[in-house]
Formats: structure tokens, C-alpha cells, sequence
């Protein structure tokens, strides 16, 4: 999931595009922004790599954490996840209200053969089993283009 991160970051940065990256298990544990032309956008690309989670997958705080932002209409969320956890009714319908009024669409790559809980708030769900290198490597490939 690092690998996929930066990969995603990295073209971001090289397409003068912001993005922000934020890590989370079961809340929010670190966030960086890149921003094009800012001089240490190399160093922070390279944090992203070294970033470690306690473990656990909380998608509840991942919604209440976008929804709390200011975030720029028609903006896209990429959730790259190797867990599955529940998710809250309440705080689907937030994020959905959330979503359809700032036009975001929310894109997940789950590192796993299941993703359904991600189906309930997420616009696409791509699975990834990293038995099947070559599927695994055609799917990244669409995320960087």
C-alpha cells in the first residue's frame, strides 16, 4: 500500500497536481501535502515510504476525517487498503451528502480478495490479489495514468 502511495503521490507531483497523503489504521496517524513547485516535495515523497501503522482499519474516521476538510469540489479520494472493517450507516449517509455536494468521487484499491465494506462508500472498489501479479500490475498502472 506504501508502494502504491507514493507511486500515485509521485505522478501527482510530477504532473504539477496537488495531493495530500494521509495514513491511518484506526484514526488518522500522519499527513503530508505536496503542493507543485515546492522544493521539498522529493524529501516528503521519500517519508512516505518509511510510514508505519499500529495496525487495525477504522473506514468510520477515514469518512469523518474527509468530511471535516476543505476540500476542493470535484476532488478525488483514492483509499488504498489491505483490511477490511466495518462501517457505520450514520456516517455513510454523511459521507455520502458529503460526496454529492462537493462532487468528490472516492476510489479504493483493497490489497485483498474482499472489499465490501468499501462497496458502501467508495464510487469504485478494485481488488487486488497479489497472487495474480500480472492483474495486481495492470490495476496499479491504471491508478498512476
Amino acid at each position: 500500500s506504501k508502494a502504491m502511495a507514493y507511486v500515485v503521490a509521485e505522478e501527482c507531483v510530477k504532473s504539477n497536481r496537488e495531493v495530500q497523503v494521509h495514513l491511518f489504521d484506526t484514526g488518522l496517524t500522519q499527513s503530508i501535502e505536496l503542493v507543485p513547485g515546492r522544493e521539498d516535495n522529493e524529501s516528503m515523497l521519500d517519508f512516505i515510504l518509511r510510514w508505519t501503522t499500529r495496525g487495525g482499519t477504522s473506514f468510520d474516521q477515514v469518512m469523518r476525517d474527509a468530511y471535516s476538510r476543505e476540500i476542493d469540489l470535484r476532488a478525488d479520494i483514492l483509499i488504498i487498503t489491505d483490511g477490511e472493517a466495518e462501517v457505520t450507516d450514520t456516517i455513510v449517509r454523511k459521507f455520502d451528502r458529503f460526496k454529492n455536494e462537493r462532487k468528490v468521487d472516492v476510489h479504493a484499491f483493497c490489497i485483498s480478495t474482499e472489499g465490501r465494506s468499501l462497496g458502501r462508500f467508495c464510487d469504485t472498489v478494485q481488488l487486488i490479489d497479489t497472487d495474480k501479479d500480472a492483474e495486481a500490475s495492470e490495476l496499479f498502472q491504471k491508478a498512476i495514468d
